[in-house]
């Protein structure tokens, strides 16, 4: 039904499209993607334009989409979420394919702009005001980390962001099981195994210092599947 009515207005990325997909602060993309909406997220992104196209990035910046989808994907979540058929896992794996979704649609082989919407979510102070001291404990960026479905494709996002490891190294590291986290960062580490003996030291002292950098691009295996149903 979407695509019939985005069809009136022309073809994707045209300036009669664009315009309804601005309406109400891009309200189309906004909904779709914070309910959990997978395959329409999808829809209306690729009613943008191409993959990684200046109007998807414009829309995405002027909304708080990633944020909405990240709560959604912990266990800080709305509540009616929860109250959905299958509660907590169902609504992870549709948000799972909608963050996928949107990831596909910016087309960045590193996840670039995901990666610093996360790093900028993990540190965003939460208004408390009110609130008793224990959900106000439950609020705190590190308390956020903590709350990342371990494997998941946000956790991918969070160890490629240095405000995860910042906040809590060992927290960051649990985001991926041990078997995972081993397998994402081989590539580069056999990469340094065959560098010379007096450039590989240094390299190996930078990456111990940044370890984010062993799992750039650590979402792309998980893009290949389209996303479920919404």
């Amino acid at each position: 039904m979407f695509s019939l009515m985005l069809a009136e207005y022309g073809e994707p990325g045209s300036a009669p499209v664009l315009a309804a997909l601005a309406a109400g602060r891009h309200a189309a993309v906004h909904y779709a993607c914070t309910q959990g909406m997978a395959a329409t997220a999808a829809r209306v992104a690729a009613a943008y334009g191409p993959p990684g196209c200046a109007a998807l990035r414009e829309a995405l910046s002027e909304t708080r989409i990633f944020p909405g989808v990240f709560y959604a994907m912990s266990d800080e979540g709305p509540e009616y979420c929860a109250s959905q058929p299958g509660g907590l896992a169902a609504r992870k794996v549709f948000y799972n394919g909608t963050l996928a979704a949107m990831l596909i649609a910016l087309g960045e082989p590193d996840s670039a702009t995901a990666v610093q919407k996360v790093g900028v979510w993990l540190e965003e102070l939460c208004d408390c005001l009110g609130k008793e001291p224990e959900e106000r404990r439950a609020r705190t960026p590190a308390a956020r980390l903590a709350r990342i479905p371990p494997d998941s494709l946000l956790a991918r996002l969070a160890v490629a962001a240095p405000a995860a490891w910042a906040l809590n190294p060992d927290a960051a590291s649990a985001l991926l099981s041990a078997p995972l986290r081993s397998s994402l960062a081989l590539p580069r580490l056999l990469a340094l195994r065959r560098l010379p003996a007096g450039v590989a030291a240094p390299v190996a002292a930078h990456l111990r210092a940044r370890p984010w950098l062993l799992f750039s691009g650590a979402a792309a295996g998980l893009l290949a599947a389209p996303p479920p149903p919404a």
